[in-house]
């Protein structure tokens, strides 16, 4: 009976003893950062002036025929490029044979909420907005959005014909178009810096 007794108070006592080193111990109060003010909303741009820049600008002259030379090296003589006007807003397309391959188009301003919802993306230091549309998880299209003030955009789009999904050529073709909206500022469009 004595080594039953023992052994019973073995497991009261190894009980006993997890319950007292359980102590709840409370939470450290969260960390807040230092409140910092609010900082005041840069000015726009002349809504009126970035709409006659951009009604002056050749989109077409933003599509590199480099890139898409060094890309396409066999087919770059077979591609053209065809300015259009759609739903009132200026747009250049790049051409191969019926297959339309990029666009580079003037964005509404009634888009301007949606335009940045893309991933934020640096174009030799400009910034831009880049969205992958997906289909059945692979990558069907993609978009790239260059604000030229809060309420215009430049926007570079793979075309849907086109075979190439990849986003990383299309950043190729956007990268060297703002490099162009940068060199020809005034006359072209007052990109940010």
């Amino acid at each position: 009976m004595k080594p039953r007794r023992v052994i019973l108070g073995a497991i009261v006592l190894g009980l006993l003893a997890a319950c007292t080193d359980s102590v709840d111990t409370p939470p450290s109060p969260p960390q807040f950062p230092k409140w910092q003010p609010k900082q005041p909303r840069p000015a726009d741009r002349d809504g009126q002036a970035v709409g006659a820049a951009l009604a002056a600008t050749d989109f077409c002259v933003l599509i590199d025929r480099v890139t898409y030379a060094l890309r396409q090296p066999l087919d770059a003589a077979l591609a053209t490029t065809r300015p259009e006007v759609k739903h009132g807003r200026k747009r250049c397309a790049l051409v191969r044979g019926d297959m339309d391959l990029l666009y580079v188009k003037d964005v509404a301003p009634a888009h301007a909420a949606l335009r940045n919802d893309g991933t934020v993306v640096d174009l030799g230091g400009v910034k831009a907005y880049q969205v992958e549309s997906r289909r059945e998880g692979a990558v069907s299209g993609c978009a790239i959005t260059v604000p030229v003030s809060f309420q215009h955009a430049v926007q570079f789009e793979l075309g849907i014909q086109s075979r190439s999904k990849d986003c990383g050529t299309l950043r190729d073709f956007a990268t060297a178009g703002a490099t162009a909206i940068r060199r020809s500022r005034p006359r072209c469009l007052p990109l940010p810096s």
